[in-house]
């Protein structure tokens, strides 16, 4: 078992290079979608039943926990082994996602209404424009609730389990997402878990030379 109080410089490291890594894929994919974007419409998944969902743009202040809870996790997952693992795991949503952005672009979400609170327009913001589907607002908060997850802490994958939902909701009460991006962030979630369980039973399988 590693010494965690020892550990934090790789930590740090660990986490800068996820984080580079985001901004590289999110920051370019938007560009160049911006600029078929250009040249012709792009395909809507708008449907009817996104019509229904009300714009509450407080709730900007739950979507954009997801920022801090990438960086937290860095300290708060004790063995070097999980977050490891989990920082593949990120990496290759982040690098599925933006293939997904690339390949298949899709329209803007809806434009909020003007004269928003600052943290709605700092949430606008920071989304960009045309990564929308999947959702990796979704996608990574549901990864890392699932990935802290404990038999033996059933308060704290209850609140996990809370916030996850709250953000998917927020995602879509602040009009950033539609409900197919939504959708397709919980699949994308759903397959990174696996990836992030296959990766810990691969660091603590026991060697077959021995």
């Amino acid at each position: 078992m590693m010494n965690w109080h020892n550990d934090w410089p790789w930590r740090l490291r660990t986490g800068a290079a996820v984080g580079l890594w985001f901004c590289f894929v999110y920051i370019s994919s938007d560009w160049l979608t911006g600029l078929r974007a250009e040249e012709k419409a792009l395909p809507s998944l708008l449907i009817s039943a996104d019509g229904l969902i009300p714009f509450w743009p407080q709730s900007a202040w739950i979507y954009i926990t997801i920022t801090p809870a990438m960086f937290l996790l860095v300290l708060a997952v004790r063995e070097r082994s999980e977050l490891k693992a989990l920082a593949w795991t990120v990496a290759a949503e982040i690098a599925v996602a933006g293939l997904v952005y690339l390949v298949l672009p899709v329209a803007a979400s809806r434009t909020p209404e003007t004269n928003l609170p600052v943290m709605m327009r700092f949430a606008d913001n920071l989304n960009l424009t045309y990564n929308s589907f999947p959702s990796l607002h979704v996608a990574l908060s549901v990864t890392t609730a699932l990935a802290m997850f404990s038999p033996a802490h059933g308060k704290r994958n209850l609140i996990l389990a809370l916030w996850a939902a709250a953000v998917c909701a927020s995602s879509l009460l602040t009009h950033q997402h539609t409900i197919a991006d939504v959708a397709g962030g919980l699949v994308l979630a759903g397959l990174g878990s696996l990836l992030f369980r296959y990766l810990i039973l691969r660091q603590t399988k026991p060697s077959l030379a021995h």
